[in-house]
């Protein structure tokens, strides 16, 4: 159904496709046997990337302390918008969206906001810049702690870092914005990152299939 893959499949090629899938039907997803244990292993991703010093290029700003949250009291939901929460950002009303996938321990009172991408370009102003602020306007009204993720495809990532000397880079824009705001931290999580914990070899073919592709290949059918 969902997770079949190769020629004459119809699928989106958009990210909202792929999280929606991955996280909703399988990877967060309570009805699936082991969703405990992949939670754990999620959280495990980021807090070693917090850790471990080698890692270059994957975790910017101030490192933060080790992320605990509890399966039992954490709700996932994805497209959340800034208006659930609070009405305005910086003195103006805002109607937009605070994180493609918000994960929150009611207990812990503790959320992780991710921006996904597969293929659409990275945009520091309105996909780090503006949602921190949003995020930031949250933690000061509800007191919670926020840790800010962006997911994006490795290859992708790559591409943005060689692009960097060409004219309008958005990587250079990313890195002022960091430079700028050292008290805000941005993990960089990859989708191959979760291949390894994906405890499905039927979910693990699609998901590596899917992040391998070119876009253009979602047009090749037969």
């Amino acid at each position: 159904m969902i997770f079949d893959y190769g020629k004459n499949i119809w699928e989106s090629e958009k990210e909202r496709n792929l999280y929606y899938k991955f996280f909703a039907g399988y990877f967060f997803n309570e009805m699936v046997d082991g969703y405990q244990n992949r939670f754990v292993n999620f959280l495990s991703l980021i807090n070693n990337l917090q850790c471990d010093d080698s890692i270059q290029n994957r975790v910017f700003g101030e490192r933060i302390s080790e992320l605990k949250f509890s399966p039992n009291s954490t709700h996932v939901t994805f497209d959340f918008h800034t208006y659930l929460l609070v009405d305005k950002v910086n003195d103006k009303k805002d109607q937009g969206e605070l994180a493609d996938i918000l994960i929150h321990d009611r207990i812990n009172r503790s959320l992780i906001a991710i921006e996904v991408k597969h293929f659409s370009n990275l945009k520091t102003q309105k996909d780090v810049q503006t949602n921190n602020e949003r995020l930031k306007e949250v933690q000061n009204k509800l007191d919670v702690n926020i840790t800010q993720c962006l997911l994006v495809n490795e290859r992708k990532w790559l591409e943005m870092i060689r692009h960097q000397n060409q004219q309008g880079s958005e990587y250079i824009k990313f890195m002022n914005w960091v430079n700028e705001n050292q008290e805000s931290t941005i993990n960089v999580l990859f989708w191959q990152d979760f291949l390894p914990i994906v405890d499905s070899p039927f979910i693990h073919n699609y998901l590596e299939e899917h992040i391998g592709r070119d876009k253009q290949a979602y047009n090749q059918l037969e």
